[in-house]
Parts: C-alpha cells; structure tokens; sequence
C-alpha cells in the first residue's frame, strides 16, 4: 500500500505571520535588554589654534591634556610642521602614554601605536595614530600626556604646528626636555571611546536563553493554534 503525503504541514500564511511577529519581538527585546555597546566617541583638543604658527624642531614632542570621558583613547592626531630646516623627517614614529608624571620628568616608552613615513612629511600633513593597544583613561581631572618620537631622525626629526598663545586649558606643550611650553599647544587630537554604562544587562547565555525561550513560545502558540483550527472543522 503507497501513502500519499500531504502538504499540510507547510507553514500557512498565518503561520508566517506569527512568526514574523515573534521576529521582531525578539528584535526589540534584544535592543533594550542588550548592553548598549555603541557609545558615541569623544575628542578632546583644543578650541581653536590662536595665532597658529609652526614649531621647530626637536628631537620629540608632547601635549598633556585631561580625557573627555571614562574610557580608552583609540586615536591621537596631530598636525606636522616645522621650518624648512626642521620638517618631520622620514622614519619611524612612535606614540607614548601615560599619567603626567610631572614637568622635567619623562614617561615610559612603551609604544601603544607606530607609524612608518618613508619621506619627509610636509607642513601641516596629519599624522594620525589609530592605537593598536587602547589605553584607559579616566575622566576625573587626571592629568595624561602623549609623546611622538622618530626613532629614525636626528635631533631636529620633529616639527609640528602648534598655536602661538596657549588656548587648551586641560594641559601643555611638552618640549624634548620635558618642560612645558605655556605660550602655546599642539594642534592634537585624542579621541576617547567611552566605556558602555552601568546598566543591567543580559550575559550572553542570558540572551540565549531569551531567545530558547521566544522560540518555545512561537511552537506552542503554533500548536495551539492548529489545535483550535482541527476541533473547528
């Protein structure tokens, strides 16, 4: 004896249905439950460069600055310059970063990004570092500073343009001998993404179990529902 199989397990348009409003309820419940991860990136700089001029120049150079929020600093920027004698030479640039030790003293060199330029870099050409290793910040008035050396120059490898008149007040322009320069800042950059918020949150098996748990709810409404249509006819 042959048996015919039917197709009346197929899903029926109203089946569909439910399903997509399972879909979407699921949807929402993840974008409200879930950590929101996506926090908008802050950048700290100075307002304007007032009387903007070029820096000559010096074996390396640095600014101090406080963060912008709780977080990690994912890039820091500046601007290159210098005079004809002194433009930022070809080579090797590294970026350091640490808690300000002080005026006169210096911070480790432990490079948390590198960048390589084969020639001579021209006035006002951006030199931006995108950090392979993120380095933490607080916003709580903790003073940091950032140094950029080229470890393939000689004494003069270092120009960047800087403003004439200090206008940044969360920090200073750190010459070569760890002094600071109070008549002017760096043209700089450094962007801070924020840690997310201390909100509940669902873990990722918590989110597993969240969807086990809509998915359950889409079968049984399911078989309730062929239930009811089978004692209707």
């Amino acid at each position: 004896m042959f048996t015919i199989k039917t197709f009346s397990n197929l899903p029926t348009p109203h089946n569909i249905l439910i399903f997509n409003k399972l879909f979407l309820l699921l949807m929402i419940g993840i974008f409200f439950i879930s950590p929101l991860y996506l926090q908008a990136q802050c950048v700290v700089q100075p307002t304007t460069l007032l009387g903007s001029t070029s820096f000559d120049g010096d074996d390396f150079i640095g600014q101090t600055f406080t963060s912008c929020a709780n977080g990690e600093i994912v890039r820091v920027r500046l601007t290159g310059g210098g005079f004809s004698c002194c433009l930022s030479q070809a080579g090797t640039y590294e970026l350091y970063i640490a808690e300000e030790p002080g005026e006169g003293n210096s911070i480790p060199t432990n490079a948390v990004a590198t960048l390589v330029f084969p020639v001579e870099l021209t006035s006002g050409q951006q030199i931006e570092f995108d950090l392979s290793i993120p380095f933490p910040v607080k916003n709580d008035g903790t003073i940091y500073r950032f140094v950029v050396d080229n470890l393939d120059g000689d004494t003069n490898a270092m120009g960047a343009t800087s403003s004439s008149l200090s206008n940044y007040p969360g920090g200073n322009f750190v010459s070569s001998t760890h002094s600071y320069n109070s008549n002017g800042d760096l043209d700089f950059t450094v962007t801070v993404q924020p840690y997310p918020p201390t909100v509940p949150t669902l873990s990722q098996w918590g989110l597993i179990v969240l969807c086990l748990f809509f998915m359950i709810c889409g079968v049984l409404a399911l078989i309730q529902k062929e239930s009811v249509l089978k004692k209707e006819n």
